[in-house]
């Protein structure tokens, strides 16, 4: 009989167990990590071992988020009054491209 800790074996020399991930064919298997590895600029590592990407731990501010949304608002609306200048009636707009061209007639 098989003893559980043998399903639980420790890693190779030099790395170190931070946990399970799923291997080939969906089976649970040991999270081995390098003991010296270095965290790359920009990433951070969690307390768990896991690496995680530093703009993902933050959430983006209201300002910024504002900010976006000002952005975006500005660029349709130039469309839509470059459109109008051109005789292209707002209904006929395609809303899918940043130029005021004229949607698909089915």
């Amino acid at each position: 009989m098989q003893n559980f800790k043998l399903w639980e074996m420790d890693c190779w020399d030099g790395f170190k167990k931070v946990g399970t991930k799923k291997g080939k064919g969906g089976k649970r298997v040991n999270n081995c990590v390098k003991e010296d590895d270095e965290v790359p600029k920009g990433y951070h590592r969690m307390p768990d071992g896991s690496i995680m990407k530093d703009t993902d731990m933050h959430e983006v501010s209201a300002a910024a988020r504002k900010a976006k949304k000002q952005a975006y608002l500005k660029k349709t609306m130039k469309k839509y009054g470059d459109a109008a200048k051109m005789g292209i009636d707002a209904k006929d707009v395609n809303q899918r491209r940043n130029a005021p061209t004229r949607k698909k007639s089915s």
